[in-house]
Order: structure tokens, then C-alpha cells, then sequence
């Protein structure tokens, strides 16, 4: 019969041949690397390949971790993956409320092997797994045809949340500034209404098209929902956000849309927000969100086809 404590640390000790049989070298081709699959959550179908992960790589509800998890069941800094000395990857809870679950079973530390379960907190589920390059380029391939607008091509409004959060991030660790822009199309209803919808859709097209000749590869465009649009401007103060949006407002209302033989004028109304390095290190996400919604109000209050913002009246 099997000890107390022999039976308790079977889990995070390891026979050594089970150790054995667990490492990369050994089970899998050398082609191919480590990925974490996300099995639920809003990166359900995410795949995030791990490499060679020189530095722990960090889970946790803070904007600081490398993988951010929305939820308040998660820990600010709930757990980190690293390599241990043997060079095999290993999972750490850090004192999480919630815990760190390895196949079903709570751990403080354990090595990873192939086909792993790793549930952080009660909902968020991945599995740890080996794939090659193209393997990885299919499930990229997946995740993407879920987070874009098939109409637009844009990335949709899931997307670009997820986006907006490694950015602000990254931006965070690195002292940089983010610009956000929020567009609205002005009277787009009537346009439904007089022309219909698939009409309509060929505004919607013709829009983006306009708009992304008039932004740069590294910035990212999004549909957010209807006729609303986000535009995020990396590494970007207030006046170079404010230049780009009055650039897309007239390239938009210069020359009318055609619509079933008929030439129809557009216009757009945009809000502008723009944070610095102290704004990103004492606020959150979710008031860029909520001060660029009011932004795009206040150019609509104003009476459309202008910008708006805070220091730009």
C-alpha cells in the first residue's frame, strides 16, 4: 500500500521514467512545438505556439500578463508556464484564489506532458499540445475565420477586444501611447431603408475600402458592430489620431457612394481618445472604450461629419 505522501505528490513527482516519456525529445518529431490550445473561453480555437519560451510566460486577469483572461474568477497573476532546468515546460500557480488544475487535479507545480489539460480557475481550459508549422497555420486559420466579419473582411468586435488587450499590454510594459477612434456612419439607416440591405452591404464595402487607403499596416481596423467601426492607432498621440480621423472623414464625404444608378453622399462622425504611458499604467481598457463611445457621441450631437475630441473641439 502506497504511503500518504507518495500517493498526494504523484501527480507533481513524476516517475522517472514518466518524465522520460513526457519530453519533447523523446515523443515528439523536432519539427514541432509546444502550443497551448485554448479549449473554452473567448479564445476558444486560439492556438498559442510557445517555442523555445526563454521568459515565463504569464496567465492572469492583470493587462501586465501575457496572456490576459478577462474574468474575476481569474487571479491578477494566477499562474506562469516556464521551462525548468531540464528544459521541460512546467506550470506554476501563483497563489491563485481559485487555483491551477493539471488533468482534473489542483497543483502548486507540475511538469507538463503531451495532451495536458490545464484548467486556470474554474472555466478557462487549455491543452497542451505539439504541432508542426502547418498544423499551426490550420488552427490560425480556424480562429481567424471566427474573428473576422465575412462581409468586410475587418476583424470583428471579438477580435479586436482581444487585440485591444495584448496591446494595451504591450504598451503598458513598454511606456508606449494608443490612440483609439471610434466611427459611425451618419444616417445609415435611411440608406437600409431607401436602397435595402444588400445595397446597404455595398456601402459598408466601399466604406473600408476608402478607409484602409487611408491608415497604416500596423494599425488595426475593426468592425464593431452595424455601421460602427474602431480603428486603433499604435504608438500615436492625440494630434497624429486627430489628423488620420479628419483624413478618413473627407476622403469619405468627397466623392458620393453609388447606389442602384443613384450617387448618394456619405459622411462619417468620429471620436478620437488618445492615452499616454500614465493614462495606460492608471486606467483600464474599458474606460478607453467607454471615453471614445463619448467622443463619437459628442461629434453626433454636433451634427455629424466632424471629429471629436477631447483637447479638439
Amino acid at each position: 500500500m502506497e504511503s500518504p505522501d507518495r500517493t498526494k505528490n504523484k501527480r507533481t513527482m513524476r516517475s522517472e521514467s514518466t518524465l522520460e516519456m513526457s519530453s519533447p525529445s523523446l515523443i515528439v518529431a523536432p519539427f514541432r512545438q509546444p502550443c497551448l490550445l485554448f479549449l473554452t473561453g473567448l479564445d476558444a480555437g486560439r492556438i498559442l505556439p510557445l517555442g523555445d519560451l526563454h521568459s515565463p510566460l504569464l496567465i492572469g486577469r492583470s493587462e501586465d500578463c501575457d496572456v490576459t483572461v478577462d474574468s474575476p474568477e481569474i487571479s491578477r497573476l494566477h499562474a506562469q508556464i516556464e521551462r525548468n532546468q531540464k528544459g521541460r515546460l512546467v506550470i506554476v500557480d501563483l497563489d491563485s484564489v481559485n487555483g491551477t488544475f493539471v488533468n482534473d487535479e489542483r497543483i502548486k507545480k507540475a511538469e507538463l506532458g503531451y495532451d495536458d489539460k490545464i484548467k486556470i480557475g474554474p472555466y478557462l481550459v487549455l491543452k497542451l499540445s505539439y504541432h508542426d508549422q502547418e498544423e499551426i497555420g490550420h488552427f490560425q486559420q480556424f480562429f481567424n475565420r471566427a474573428t473576422t466579419d465575412h462581409l468586410t473582411g475587418l476583424v470583428n468586435r471579438r477580435f479586436f477586444l482581444l487585440t485591444l488587450r495584448q496591446e494595451w499590454s504591450y504598451a503598458r510594459r513598454h511606456h508606449y501611447r494608443l490612440s483609439l477612434a471610434m466611427l459611425d456612419i451618419d444616417h445609415f439607416k435611411p440608406i437600409n431603408d431607401t436602397f435595402g440591405h444588400l445595397e446597404g452591404d455595398k456601402v459598408l464595402v466601399e466604406f473600408v475600402r476608402r478607409v484602409q487607403e487611408q491608415i497604416r499596416l500596423e494599425d488595426l481596423f475593426c468592425r464593431f458592430g452595424g455601421e460602427e467601426f474602431m480603428l486603433l492607432l499604435r504608438e500615436t498621440d492625440e494630434t497624429g489620431a486627430v489628423t488620420a480621423a479628419q483624413r478618413i472623414r473627407r476622403v469619405i464625404s468627397k466623392t458620393p457612394f453609388q447606389l442602384d444608378q443613384t450617387r448618394v453622399p456619405v459622411t462619417v462622425s468620429i471620436g478620437v481618445v488618445a492615452y499616454n504611458a500614465i493614462d495606460i499604467e492608471t486606467k483600464r481598457v474599458e474606460d478607453l472604450i467607454g471615453e471614445v463611445d463619448k467622443e463619437l457621441y459628442r461629434a453626433k450631437a454636433a451634427g455629424r461629419n466632424c471629429v471629436m475630441a477631447s483637447s479638439f473641439d
